[in-house]
């Protein structure tokens, strides 16, 4: 069963939003959790912070891996290096929506 620890993908600040994005995959699946904050993100949701998260199941998950490096054992490295920075979180949803991959989204501020 494949595993990566934690990971951040995103951490930035401008004065207007604060984003930070996690990933792990744990006991197979993938789950990403992510929090945007600052004055952007009151002024569109009247709210101070919003957070999300993705979960993937295993055969969702395994999707991704076998899409993104097979067999390689450094799906962590390859997962980050294409889903990191500010885009990094639609990026992933845009892989998912071509290649069939299913997930679990929730959201609340």
């Amino acid at each position: 069963m494949f595993t990566f620890k934690k990971i951040q993908l995103c951490k930035d600040t401008n004065g207007q939003l604060n984003k930070e994005v996690f990933a792990e995959i744990n006991e197979g699946q993938l789950l990403i959790s992510g929090v945007d904050s600052g004055p952007s993100v009151k002024s569109m949701l009247g709210d101070d912070e919003y957070k999300y998260h993705y979960s993937f199941d295993k055969e969702n998950t395994q999707k991704i891996i076998d899409f993104l490096v097979g067999d390689n054992a450094n799906a962590d490295e390859e997962f980050e290096k294409r889903f990191s920075g500010l885009s990094g979180v639609k990026n992933l949803r845009d892989l998912c929506e071509e290649q069939g991959i299913s997930f679990k989204f929730i959201s609340f501020k």
